[in-house]
């Protein structure tokens, strides 16, 4: 099968000439701590959907744009503090899923696969702005004797903002790693967010219009 990369890294299956088998069984702590963050991102998000600043005239535009964004900004910054205890172990969580895929039987796997990778391509996304925020950081706050701290709150505001698709990858497809590991071992999941807690009809995403 083909490698999952993930954090600019290729982890190989069992199965492939060469390489190290890979671990199939999660540490329980880091399947406990994806739950934590399900749990936290649903309830972020819902919160943003239900904001006041959702009303919309007869058109369908934003009464109070000021206020969606910085509902949205909340969102974000909320699910991004709510990862990071994920962010440590994503590494290890996706290279055991990517094992657990040569358990499964030949038909099935390319869709949990599929899933698999959407989790490895966010979490690259997020190191690389991650990465890129400490650069600017660095810039703004170092050799200058007096720090551009307007700087830092727009480069932080930004980092939050375009963390959001990646993060909303996380938060609706990070139960994937779950339930793959119930297929593989039949062991019960960590609860997974309610999914009709982001069922707002006329986002982006059919998601979410947060």
């Amino acid at each position: 099968m083909n490698p999952v990369r993930h954090r600019g890294a290729v982890r190989h299956s069992p199965d492939h000439q060469g390489a190290v088998p890979l671990p199939a069984t999660h540490n329980p702590k880091h399947l406990n701590r994806l739950e934590r963050f399900l749990r936290t991102a649903a309830e972020a998000i819902h919160t943003c959907d239900q904001d006041p600043a959702q009303e919309q005239d007869d058109d369908g535009h934003l009464l109070d744009t000021e206020g969606y964004g910085w509902a949205a900004h909340r969102r974000d910054r909320s699910l991004w503090y709510a990862y990071l205890p994920v962010r440590s172990h994503a590494d290890a969580l996706l290279t055991t899923a990517t094992a657990q895929l040569d358990m499964l039987p030949q038909e099935s796997r390319p869709a949990w696969a599929s899933k698999i990778a959407a989790l490895a391509r966010a979490a690259d996304t997020l190191e690389a702005g991650h990465d890129r925020l400490m650069r600017e950081l660095r810039e703004h706050l170092t050799g200058a004797a007096n720090p551009n701290l307007a700087s830092v709150d727009l480069s932080v505001t930004e980092f939050f903002d375009e963390a959001w698709p990646a993060l909303d990858v996380w938060a609706g497809g990070g139960s994937a790693v779950t339930e793959l590991n119930t297929t593989v071992h039949g062991t019960a999941p960590p609860p997974a967010p309610n999914p009709a807690l982001r069922l707002v009809s006329g986002g982006v995403t059919g998601w979410s219009r947060c």
